[in-house]
């Protein structure tokens, strides 16, 4: 029998969560489990797979999830700045979509980046995406598989570089040196 999945799509407000969800997800997840700790908590002991979307990774969802047998998967949708996400909230506000408080942005920015390096090593999958170019589709930046950082972008963003630093750094190496040896 497969393990039922958890899916987080997490990112600081405007950095394009919902249009990622409506693009890739909604077919599978029709529905998206608010993410309030009491419909969590029904989902997973439902033991279905389903998705939520959240402004940063709770890792403690992350292990219960884990505990309760689903497979877990993380998909982080961030941006360079906080004030390019402030413009397309005001952007989206405008166009009478989900408001947001435009003086949290900055702060639900700061707090999407906190655990994003221990999200990667608990999910069993979590792959980040950047999406700071509008005109461009997701740019999957850094794939992990159950803790391990499996692929990385040719062109890290510098707020990826900040938030993984030296697990980004030593890394390339080691993929560089098992393509040779697999040759």
């Amino acid at each position: 029998m497969t393990a039922p999945a958890l899916f987080i799509i997490a990112g600081a407000a405007g950095a394009g969560k919902t249009r990622f969800y409506e693009a890739h997800l909604k077919d599978a997840f029709p529905r998206l489990v608010p993410a309030v700790d009491e419909n969590l908590d029904a989902a997973l002991g439902a033991k279905k797979s389903f998705a939520t979307e959240a402004y940063y990774v709770d890792t403690e969802l992350l292990g219960k999830a884990k505990a309760a047998g689903f497979e877990t998967f993380v998909l982080f949708i961030g941006t360079e700045d906080a004030t390019l996400n402030a413009g397309r909230v005001l952007n989206r506000m405008s166009r009478g979509g989900h408001a947001y408080p435009l003086e949290g942005v900055v702060d639900s920015y700061r707090n999407a980046l906190k655990n994003l390096s221990e999200a990667g090593r608990i999910a069993d999958n979590f792959w980040l995406y950047d999406n700071t170019l509008r005109d461009r589709d997701y740019q999957a930046v850094v794939l992990f598989d159950h803790g391990r950082i499996t692929k990385i972008s040719e062109r890290v963003p510098e707020w990826v570089s900040k938030v993984f630093g030296k697990e980004l750094l030593k890394e390339p190496a080691k993929q560089k040196e098992h393509h040779a040896h697999g040759r």
